[in-house]
């Protein structure tokens, strides 16, 4: 199938969502604090669209039919018209996360007929956003995104990074939600990880405060129940031992069986990896470039590395059942942070027999 075609018709959602997470580029009008991937102005490298196209047909045909375009903020990738062109006519739900600066041109507000959510990030009050942002006038150019999108009459939720900060901000940034009618607060945990290392003594969240975070997002998901939808990024430690297929993702019987990678990551370099963003490449499936189809990445992934990283996730849920100091559990992330720690340990091995 070439980059032009659309053949395809509209995934049914109504068995969930088959996600592949999209980082074309880390080049950002901001250079956030927290920064997980470390984006900032001026960094040029971008995802060529032909061979990012093409591996997305191949995945929608495995049955993939959700894309979250992130970055750096995607409205700086100079192919994005053509990447949410493509994917909307193809069938796929395309959302996309921004910090909102730059939705004032005409270009990106002609692309927001392609997207079915927006995600804008906003970080607490304003001079905490305005802090954490490392820009003066981050949250009054969020605001004006804001109402950009209310005037294009486009879905769009808030993407808040909870950090060392007031629990009552909880309760202001619905309010805030409901008053710049948002239909999404989606609450992630900071990772300490990338530019965010730096300052990981201002952001890092304590337990204590998951805890409250945890407690308050239950009550305020009841209280605006019909009114706002929310998502938090934490599962109890109960949960996780009651259910262990949250963890162990899914049984992959079949060699070709994609359902064991319910998400997908296309990195910045078209590294193609399962799990989250920062997954170490020795798990990676491949890359766009290879122009292999998607199919053919899974039954060589099933031989190779399946057996790995199916070790990697019984690891980290024995970690977790043995650990009953830390209730409150950002899975992926907690993969991520054992897949790289096993790996410094087993190298400072190797080392050590030298």
């Amino acid at each position: 199938m070439t980059t032009t075609e659309t053949k395809h018709t509209p995934h049914s959602h109504r068995e969930g969502y088959k996600v592949i997470q999209i980082h074309p580029t880390l080049n950002c009008n901001l250079k956030c604090l927290h920064c997980y991937s470390e984006s900032a102005p001026g960094l040029k490298g971008q995802l060529e669209i032909g061979a990012l196209n093409d591996f997305l047909s191949s995945a929608f045909d495995e049955g993939y039919n959700s894309i979250a375009v992130s970055g750096g903020d995607p409205f700086l990738y100079h192919d994005l018209d053509k990447l949410l062109k493509y994917t909307f006519a193809a069938g796929y739900y395309n959302s996309i996360t921004t910090n909102g600066g730059l939705l004032k041109s005409i270009r990106n507000q002609e692309l927001l007929q392609y997207l079915n959510l927006v995600a804008v990030s906003i970080d607490g009050y304003k001079e905490e956003h305005n802090f954490i942002r490392n820009n003066v006038a981050a949250f009054d150019h969020m605001l004006g995104a804001l109402e950009v999108l209310r005037k294009h009459k486009t879905n769009f939720g808030l993407i808040h990074m909870l950090h060392n900060e007031p629990i009552e901000v909880l309760s202001w940034l619905c309010e805030f939600a409901i008053a710049e009618k948002a239909g999404l607060v989606h609450l992630h945990p900071v990772e300490i990880m990338g530019r965010a290392s730096a300052i990981a003594a201002k952001l890092e969240l304590t337990e204590e405060m998951k805890h409250q975070f945890y407690i308050l997002f239950q009550y305020y998901k009841q209280k605006y129940d019909g009114k706002l939808k929310m998502q938090l990024d934490l599962i109890h430690r109960d949960h996780i031992l009651e259910f262990p297929q949250l963890a162990y993702q899914y049984n992959c019987t079949d060699i070709c069986d994609t359902n064991y990678f319910r998400e997908l990551i296309i990195d910045e370099k078209g590294t193609i990896l399962p799990v989250t963003y920062g997954m170490p490449l020795r798990f990676s499936l491949g890359t766009i470039y290879e122009g292999i189809p998607l199919k053919e990445m899974i039954k060589r992934y099933h031989s190779i590395k399946l057996p790995a990283l199916r070790n990697l996730y019984s690891d980290v849920f024995n970690a977790v059942r043995n650990d009953e100091e830390h209730e409150l559990i950002n899975f992926p992330e907690e993969v991520v942070l054992y897949a790289k720690a096993s790996w410094k340990e087993s190298v400072f091995r190797e080392l050590s027999l030298k």
